[in-house]
């Protein structure tokens, strides 16, 4: 992604900038970067835009929403156009545009005395725009923010998702099993055909003959002697020790891995394994120029990582599914 970032910034134009993204991934929708870039273009004009009235507000006082003006403008957009409501009014932080994928609609200021409408009539144009389906989609998919404002071109994690159109407006955080049509644990528990098998040496035996470790897509896995240490010792040190035998394995050929985070940060990376009747998950999470394990666990047992009472599924399928 900060590759990605860097060709944006060094693009001329779309094709360009296309080009450079061409060679720094093979997983590319050709539509989806371009309402990207587009996008992005928009925000960062509108962000430009927002600065120049920002400091003429003294000279003009009322500022007045304009469509792009043409065939293309959305219906709903087009209940805006030429509404005029004073710089400050808070409708602004959540009205200011663009309003959405693609939207080209802008902001222009205007003398007070150049006001001729009624302010009480723009403030329901905008209650009539904001009761839409338009508007709410677009709400929940991270606009109805003034994002000039906030200097932000995307939210961390602002997606819409094709894949799901009855759920485009969902977070990745909040995407789970059930959105993937995935079988349920105890479905895919019952299937599996391998068997669990407790590791039986000494730990230190085990990190020192395991000195490579490499997930499925061929990344670099290191185990931080700290983490080692927490994960083999106190009060599930010994299950954790008897998961040893297994932890290679689930990273080089799990079954799922959810690309997910805490809060706000998408950093962690889960690895599921299913075997007759249990489950074993590891983490990983992404650490400078590093790439490491941070827990493993037996799916099902109350720990840190697996609330009591909380249904599995919820805590460790959720996210991106990158593979399955």
């Amino acid at each position: 992604m900060q590759a990605l970032n860097q060709a944006f910034r060094e693009a001329g134009s779309y094709n360009d900038f296309r080009k450079s993204a061409a060679t720094i991934t093979k997983t590319f929708n050709d539509t989806w970067q371009r309402t990207e870039y587009q996008t992005a273009v928009q925000m960062a004009e509108a962000a430009s835009n927002y600065r120049t009235l920002q400091s003429q507000v003294g000279l003009f006082p009322i500022w007045r929403y304009r469509t792009a003006g043409d065939d293309h403008v959305r219906e709903e957009h087009a209940m805006l156009n030429g509404l005029e409501l004073p710089a400050d009014h808070p409708k602004w932080k959540e009205i200011y545009p663009p309003n959405g994928w693609r939207c080209r609609c802008t902001v222009e200021p205007i003398m007070e005395d150049e006001h001729t409408g009624d302010f009480a009539a723009d403030l329901e144009k905008v209650e009539r725009y904001q009761a839409t389906a338009d508007w709410k989609n677009a709400k929940a998919q991270g606009w109805a923010v003034n994002r000039a404002e906030l200097a932000e071109v995307f939210a961390a994690d602002q997606m819409y998702i094709r894949k799901f159109p009855d759920m485009a407006a969902k977070y990745l955080g909040k995407l789970g099993h059930k959105e993937y049509g995935l079988p349920s644990f105890a479905a895919r528990t019952k299937a599996a055909t391998t068997t669990l098998t407790g590791f039986t040496g000494e730990p230190a035996d085990w990190i020192a003959n395991n000195a490579e470790i490499r997930d499925f897509a061929g990344k670099a896995v290191t185990i931080p002697g700290k983490t080692f240490l927490s994960q083999t010792s106190g009060d599930y040190g010994p299950t954790r020790v008897n998961l040893l035998g297994h932890l290679q394995e689930v990273l080089k050929n799990p079954d799922k891995v959810w690309f997910s985070g805490t809060g706000k940060t998408f950093d962690r990376y889960r690895y599921l394994k299913f075997f007759q009747g249990r489950a074993v998950v590891v983490e990983c999470g992404i650490s400078g120029q590093s790439f490491d394990v941070l827990s493993w666990d037996e799916v099902g047992r109350p720990s840190g990582k697996v609330p009591r009472n909380q249904d599995p599924q919820i805590v460790l399928r959720s996210g991106l599914l990158i593979k399955k």
